[in-house]
Protein backbone atom coordinates (compact mmCIF):
# COMPACT_ATOMS: atom_id res chain seq x y z
CA UNK A 1 0.00 0.00 0.00
CA UNK A 2 2.64 2.48 1.09
CA UNK A 3 4.43 1.98 -2.35
CA UNK A 4 1.41 2.43 -4.57
CA UNK A 5 0.81 5.89 -2.09
CA UNK A 6 4.65 6.72 -2.50
CA UNK A 7 5.91 5.81 -5.75
CA UNK A 8 9.49 7.07 -5.22
CA UNK A 9 9.90 5.94 -2.04
CA UNK A 10 12.81 3.96 -1.26
CA UNK A 11 12.35 1.05 1.40
CA UNK A 12 14.83 -1.29 3.25
CA UNK A 13 14.46 -3.27 6.22
CA UNK A 14 16.32 -1.86 9.00
CA UNK A 15 15.73 -4.83 11.65
CA UNK A 16 13.85 -7.67 11.00
CA UNK A 17 13.23 -10.74 12.77
CA UNK A 18 14.91 -14.45 11.67
CA UNK A 19 10.88 -15.86 10.69
CA UNK A 20 10.01 -13.00 8.45
CA UNK A 21 13.55 -13.95 6.19
CA UNK A 22 11.64 -16.16 3.41
CA UNK A 23 8.73 -13.67 3.71
CA UNK A 24 11.35 -10.33 3.58
CA UNK A 25 12.89 -11.65 0.67
CA UNK A 26 10.26 -12.31 -1.64
CA UNK A 27 9.25 -8.84 -1.02
CA UNK A 28 12.73 -7.74 -2.31
CA UNK A 29 12.52 -9.56 -5.47
CA UNK A 30 9.06 -8.89 -6.34
CA UNK A 31 9.35 -4.97 -5.69
CA UNK A 32 12.61 -3.10 -7.13
CA UNK A 33 12.22 -0.03 -4.97
CA UNK A 34 12.67 -2.70 -1.78
CA UNK A 35 16.65 -2.69 -2.11
CA UNK A 36 17.68 -5.15 0.67
CA UNK A 37 16.80 -6.28 4.39
CA UNK A 38 19.33 -5.70 7.25
CA UNK A 39 18.48 -8.34 10.08
CA UNK A 40 18.82 -8.29 13.56
CA UNK A 41 21.48 -9.95 13.78
CA UNK A 42 24.37 -10.96 12.31
CA UNK A 43 27.02 -11.47 15.23
CA UNK A 44 25.32 -12.37 18.53
CA UNK A 45 26.86 -10.43 21.12
CA UNK A 46 26.46 -9.87 25.30
CA UNK A 47 23.72 -7.57 26.60
CA UNK A 48 20.03 -7.56 25.81
CA UNK A 49 20.12 -10.92 27.81
CA UNK A 50 17.75 -13.54 26.39
CA UNK A 51 15.88 -11.73 23.44
CA UNK A 52 16.59 -14.58 21.24
CA UNK A 53 15.60 -17.35 24.11
CA UNK A 54 14.50 -20.30 23.19
CA UNK A 55 13.90 -22.16 26.47
CA UNK A 56 11.17 -23.75 28.59
CA UNK A 57 7.97 -21.81 29.51
CA UNK A 58 8.42 -21.63 32.97
CA UNK A 59 11.99 -21.66 33.13
CA UNK A 60 12.49 -18.73 32.10
CA UNK A 61 10.39 -15.08 32.35
CA UNK A 62 7.86 -14.24 29.40
CA UNK A 63 9.06 -10.56 29.17
CA UNK A 64 11.39 -10.18 26.42
CA UNK A 65 14.73 -9.89 29.08
CA UNK A 66 16.46 -12.14 31.29
CA UNK A 67 18.91 -11.45 34.37
CA UNK A 68 21.57 -13.20 35.55
CA UNK A 69 22.32 -15.51 35.10
CA UNK A 70 21.80 -15.49 31.08
CA UNK A 71 24.38 -12.19 29.40
CA UNK A 72 23.68 -13.33 25.60
CA UNK A 73 21.45 -11.89 23.03
CA UNK A 74 21.52 -15.64 21.67
CA UNK A 75 20.24 -14.05 18.51
CA UNK A 76 22.76 -13.89 15.50
CA UNK A 77 23.04 -15.74 12.81
CA UNK A 78 26.84 -16.26 13.88
CA UNK A 79 26.87 -17.18 17.43
CA UNK A 80 29.41 -15.07 19.65
CA UNK A 81 32.34 -17.17 18.70
CA UNK A 82 31.76 -16.39 14.65
CA UNK A 83 30.10 -20.50 14.23
CA UNK A 84 27.11 -20.39 12.13
CA UNK A 85 24.00 -20.94 13.60
CA UNK A 86 20.83 -22.71 11.71
CA UNK A 87 19.06 -19.99 10.86
CA UNK A 88 21.90 -19.03 8.60
CA UNK A 89 22.08 -22.06 6.58
CA UNK A 90 18.26 -21.05 6.05
CA UNK A 91 18.86 -17.40 4.80
CA UNK A 92 21.78 -18.50 2.44
CA UNK A 93 19.09 -20.98 0.87
CA UNK A 94 16.58 -18.76 1.00
CA UNK A 95 18.27 -15.48 -1.35
CA UNK A 96 19.75 -18.42 -3.56
CA UNK A 97 22.83 -18.53 -2.32
CA UNK A 98 23.11 -22.00 -0.93
CA UNK A 99 21.06 -24.85 -3.78
CA UNK A 100 22.13 -28.15 -0.92
CA UNK A 101 19.28 -28.30 1.58
CA UNK A 102 20.75 -28.24 5.25
CA UNK A 103 19.54 -30.33 8.07
CA UNK A 104 19.29 -29.79 11.91
CA UNK A 105 18.16 -31.44 15.05
CA UNK A 106 15.98 -30.12 17.58
CA UNK A 107 17.37 -31.01 21.30
CA UNK A 108 15.37 -34.25 21.88
CA UNK A 109 15.52 -33.92 25.91
CA UNK A 110 12.70 -31.09 25.01
CA UNK A 111 10.55 -32.90 22.42
CA UNK A 112 7.16 -31.98 22.88
CA UNK A 113 7.62 -29.46 25.70
CA UNK A 114 6.44 -25.95 25.65
CA UNK A 115 9.00 -23.71 24.32
CA UNK A 116 9.25 -19.81 25.55
CA UNK A 117 10.45 -17.54 22.51
CA UNK A 118 10.13 -13.87 21.57
CA UNK A 119 10.37 -12.49 17.59
CA UNK A 120 14.31 -12.73 17.85
CA UNK A 121 14.74 -16.53 18.25
CA UNK A 122 14.95 -19.54 16.01
CA UNK A 123 14.81 -23.10 17.15
CA UNK A 124 17.59 -24.86 18.92
CA UNK A 125 18.73 -27.35 15.94
CA UNK A 126 22.02 -28.09 15.24
CA UNK A 127 23.51 -29.91 12.82
CA UNK A 128 24.48 -32.94 14.74
CA UNK A 129 23.05 -36.78 15.19
CA UNK A 130 24.61 -37.31 18.18
CA UNK A 131 22.28 -37.61 21.07
CA UNK A 132 23.76 -39.91 23.53
CA UNK A 133 20.94 -41.00 25.97
CA UNK A 134 18.41 -40.46 23.55
CA UNK A 135 18.54 -43.72 21.69
CA UNK A 136 15.11 -44.99 21.08
CA UNK A 137 13.51 -41.22 21.97
CA UNK A 138 11.15 -39.04 19.41
CA UNK A 139 13.26 -36.20 17.89
CA UNK A 140 12.21 -33.12 15.96
CA UNK A 141 14.41 -33.35 12.35
CA UNK A 142 14.51 -30.15 10.29
CA UNK A 143 15.41 -29.18 6.80
CA UNK A 144 15.32 -26.70 4.94
CA UNK A 145 15.61 -26.70 0.73
CA UNK A 146 13.80 -25.21 -1.91
CA UNK A 147 11.86 -27.16 -4.08
CA UNK A 148 8.58 -29.03 -4.41
CA UNK A 149 9.57 -32.46 -1.20
CA UNK A 150 11.91 -33.46 1.11
CA UNK A 151 12.72 -36.63 2.33
CA UNK A 152 14.32 -37.64 5.91
CA UNK A 153 16.48 -41.11 5.30
CA UNK A 154 17.40 -42.28 9.02
CA UNK A 155 20.06 -45.56 8.47
CA UNK A 156 18.69 -46.00 5.17
CA UNK A 157 14.87 -45.95 5.57
CA UNK A 158 13.19 -43.21 4.25
CA UNK A 159 10.82 -42.09 6.85
CA UNK A 160 8.62 -40.25 4.20
CA UNK A 161 8.19 -37.04 1.91
CA UNK A 162 6.58 -34.17 2.89
CA UNK A 163 5.75 -30.75 0.42
CA UNK A 164 8.00 -27.93 1.03
CA UNK A 165 5.75 -24.97 1.86
CA UNK A 166 6.75 -21.99 -0.62
CA UNK A 167 4.80 -19.32 1.41
CA UNK A 168 5.40 -18.39 5.13
CA UNK A 169 2.41 -18.67 6.75
CA UNK A 170 1.47 -18.17 10.75
CA UNK A 171 2.25 -22.12 11.63
CA UNK A 172 4.76 -22.57 9.03
CA UNK A 173 8.33 -21.43 7.16
CA UNK A 174 8.85 -21.21 3.81
CA UNK A 175 11.52 -23.76 2.72
CA UNK A 176 11.41 -25.47 5.90
CA UNK A 177 9.66 -29.10 6.07
CA UNK A 178 10.00 -31.16 10.49
CA UNK A 179 9.66 -34.75 10.65
CA UNK A 180 9.02 -36.55 13.41
CA UNK A 181 11.12 -39.46 13.95
CA UNK A 182 13.16 -41.63 16.41
CA UNK A 183 16.82 -40.93 17.44
CA UNK A 184 18.86 -44.21 16.52
CA UNK A 185 22.45 -43.28 15.87
CA UNK A 186 23.80 -43.64 12.40
CA UNK A 187 23.40 -41.59 10.46
CA UNK A 188 20.37 -39.17 8.57
CA UNK A 189 20.14 -37.61 5.12
CA UNK A 190 17.75 -34.82 3.35
CA UNK A 191 16.91 -35.61 -0.47
CA UNK A 192 15.10 -32.04 -2.12
CA UNK A 193 12.81 -33.45 -5.06
CA UNK A 194 11.86 -31.03 -7.91
CA UNK A 195 8.97 -32.78 -10.07
CA UNK A 196 9.98 -35.87 -8.16
CA UNK A 197 13.65 -35.77 -9.07
CA UNK A 198 15.92 -35.76 -6.51
CA UNK A 199 17.80 -31.96 -6.73
CA UNK A 200 19.85 -32.10 -3.59
CA UNK A 201 21.48 -33.58 -0.78
CA UNK A 202 22.92 -33.32 2.28
CA UNK A 203 23.57 -35.83 5.22
CA UNK A 204 25.18 -35.95 9.08
CA UNK A 205 26.44 -39.23 11.16
CA UNK A 206 26.77 -39.53 14.74
CA UNK A 207 29.95 -39.34 15.96
CA UNK A 208 32.05 -42.45 17.46
CA UNK A 209 32.23 -43.13 21.40
CA UNK A 210 36.09 -41.92 21.28
CA UNK A 211 36.65 -38.06 22.53
CA UNK A 212 39.50 -36.08 21.77
CA UNK A 213 40.38 -32.53 21.72
CA UNK A 214 40.07 -30.93 18.14
CA UNK A 215 41.98 -27.72 17.92
CA UNK A 216 42.68 -25.09 15.00
CA UNK A 217 44.53 -22.63 14.33
CA UNK A 218 42.12 -19.73 12.38
CA UNK A 219 44.87 -18.14 10.72
CA UNK A 220 48.54 -17.90 10.63
CA UNK A 221 50.71 -16.59 13.13
CA UNK A 222 50.83 -12.90 13.32
CA UNK A 223 53.99 -11.21 12.23
CA UNK A 224 52.90 -7.76 14.94
CA UNK A 225 52.62 -8.46 18.47
CA UNK A 226 49.55 -7.77 19.96
CA UNK A 227 47.77 -9.42 16.84
CA UNK A 228 45.27 -11.63 18.41
CA UNK A 229 45.79 -15.35 17.61
CA UNK A 230 42.42 -17.52 17.34
CA UNK A 231 42.10 -21.42 17.72
CA UNK A 232 38.81 -22.79 17.33
CA UNK A 233 38.26 -25.84 20.30
CA UNK A 234 36.22 -28.59 19.86
CA UNK A 235 35.20 -31.70 21.30
CA UNK A 236 35.54 -34.78 18.40
CA UNK A 237 35.56 -38.21 17.50
CA UNK A 238 38.89 -39.56 15.66
CA UNK A 239 37.37 -38.76 12.25
CA UNK A 240 37.11 -35.06 13.53
CA UNK A 241 33.00 -35.27 14.17
CA UNK A 242 32.19 -32.91 16.73
CA UNK A 243 30.47 -34.06 19.54
CA UNK A 244 27.42 -32.25 20.90
CA UNK A 245 26.15 -34.40 23.42
CA UNK A 246 29.46 -34.52 25.87
CA UNK A 247 29.95 -31.29 27.16
CA UNK A 248 32.41 -30.50 29.79
CA UNK A 249 34.65 -28.04 30.98
CA UNK A 250 38.28 -26.88 29.36
CA UNK A 251 41.27 -25.54 30.87
CA UNK A 252 43.51 -23.59 29.05
CA UNK A 253 47.15 -22.21 29.87
CA UNK A 254 49.34 -19.80 28.22
CA UNK A 255 53.16 -19.43 28.94
CA UNK A 256 56.01 -17.59 27.43
CA UNK A 257 55.58 -14.33 24.88
CA UNK A 258 52.18 -14.65 25.02
CA UNK A 259 48.45 -14.16 27.40
CA UNK A 260 45.01 -15.58 27.23
CA UNK A 261 43.16 -12.63 25.86
CA UNK A 262 39.82 -14.92 26.37
CA UNK A 263 38.40 -18.15 25.95
CA UNK A 264 34.61 -19.19 26.04
CA UNK A 265 31.77 -21.09 24.04
CA UNK A 266 28.73 -19.33 22.72
CA UNK A 267 26.58 -20.81 26.13
CA UNK A 268 24.40 -17.90 26.55
CA UNK A 269 23.79 -18.63 30.55
CA UNK A 270 27.15 -19.84 31.49
CA UNK A 271 28.86 -18.10 34.70
CA UNK A 272 32.40 -18.84 34.04
CA UNK A 273 34.38 -15.69 33.32
CA UNK A 274 36.37 -15.18 29.78
CA UNK A 275 39.54 -14.38 30.96
CA UNK A 276 40.10 -17.22 33.63
CA UNK A 277 40.95 -19.79 30.99
CA UNK A 278 38.53 -22.28 32.56
CA UNK A 279 35.02 -22.55 30.47
CA UNK A 280 32.80 -25.43 29.27
CA UNK A 281 31.79 -26.67 26.12
CA UNK A 282 28.65 -25.38 24.45
CA UNK A 283 27.58 -27.96 21.66
CA UNK A 284 31.21 -29.59 21.76
CA UNK A 285 32.83 -26.03 20.32
CA UNK A 286 34.69 -23.15 22.29
CA UNK A 287 37.48 -20.27 20.90
CA UNK A 288 40.25 -18.93 22.48
CA UNK A 289 42.46 -16.01 21.76
CA UNK A 290 45.70 -15.46 22.33
CA UNK A 291 47.66 -12.26 22.53
CA UNK A 292 51.90 -11.90 21.76
CA UNK A 293 53.11 -9.30 23.69
CA UNK A 294 56.55 -10.12 22.48
CA UNK A 295 58.51 -11.58 19.79
CA UNK A 296 59.20 -15.34 21.19
CA UNK A 297 57.90 -18.99 22.27
CA UNK A 298 54.16 -19.47 22.95
CA UNK A 299 53.22 -22.64 24.85
CA UNK A 300 49.79 -23.32 24.83
CA UNK A 301 48.22 -26.47 27.06
CA UNK A 302 44.43 -27.35 26.11
CA UNK A 303 42.88 -30.31 28.54
CA UNK A 304 39.69 -31.49 29.46
CA UNK A 305 38.35 -34.70 31.41
CA UNK A 306 38.68 -37.77 29.50
CA UNK A 307 41.17 -36.32 26.77
CA UNK A 308 44.83 -35.87 25.69
CA UNK A 309 45.85 -32.55 26.81
CA UNK A 310 47.21 -30.21 23.55
CA UNK A 311 50.01 -28.50 23.64
CA UNK A 312 50.81 -25.93 21.24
Amino acid sequence: IEMERFTNRVCVGSETFPASIAKNWKLIEENPSIIGDFTWTSWDYLGEAGIGKNGLLGQWHEGLFEGYPYKLANCGDLDINGDRRSQSYYREITVGLRKAPFICVENPARHDQAILKTPWSWTDGVDSWSWKGHEGNPVHVEIYGKGDEASLVVNGVEMGRKSIPQETTENELAFCVIFDTIYQPGNIEAIIYEKNVPTGSCSIKTAADEIQLLVEREDDIPGVASDIIFYRVALSDNNGIIKTDCDRMIHVSVEGAGVLQGFGSADPICTESFCTGYYPTYYGRALLAVRPFSTGKINICISAEGCEDVII
